[in-house]
């Protein structure tokens, strides 16, 4: 009879975590994919119902192009526990988000199942893909400030040893160091509108 209490009480208490729980959770049958139940969290975060998610297998919130990855990974992966793989899923509205999934692998309703926790990792996806933008702008402006801006400097170094070496030709030097004086300036101004942009 303790033992009956004790279980009692435990699965209570699993029941009310799993519902409770601020990160959708979800179990579903590894052979028929369905979800066999769901958390408040996941119904709030994907816009299902309870009941339309019960009537939907995993593939449902996946994208087209993923569910044979999705049956793949369901088939190859048997592990007890499985930690931190990213996924793309669909909310009802189309929304695409990603999340990182844990999977544990249960007994549900005498059914092989795997309870998921999925975890929104979206913002940081969308920070990541900005911080990769935002490299690749500054290589850009590293390669213009070292090719494209060391020509004329260069040039305008040249000019200026004429200069001081040879004063016969001092009207030509002086309209080439003007030019490249401009073809800098020109330069310079496009590399700061490109890492302004």
């Amino acid at each position: 009879m303790f033992k009956n209490m004790h279980e009692n009480f435990f699965n209570s208490v699993m029941l009310n975590f799993f519902l409770n729980n601020p990160i959708p959770m979800w179990i579903f049958d590894t052979e028929t994919l369905a979800f066999l139940n769901v958390n408040n969290a996941a119904t709030e975060v994907y816009g299902y119902s309870m009941e339309q998610f019960l009537s939907m297998t995993i593939r449902d919130i996946r994208p087209k192009e993923d569910v044979p990855l999705v049956e793949k990974d369901v088939i190859n992966n048997r592990q007890i526990f499985e930690k931190g793989s990213v996924w793309k899923h669909l909310k009802k509205d189309g929304t695409p988000v990603w999340v990182m999934v844990t999977a544990f692998s249960i007994i549900y309703n005498n059914r092989e199942a795997r309870l998921i926790t999925a975890l929104d990792i979206t913002k940081n996806k969308i920070q990541e893909a900005e911080l990769s933008r935002h490299s690749e702008r500054l290589k850009d402006i590293a390669w213009k400030q070292s090719h494209l801006v060391r020509a004329p400097l260069s040039n305008i170094q040249a000019l200026v040893k004429i200069l001081k070496n040879n004063s016969a030709e001092q009207d030509i030097v002086l309209s080439m160091l003007e030019q490249e004086s401009l073809r800098l300036d020109k330069i310079i101004t496009e590399i700061i509108r490109h890492a302004n942009n």
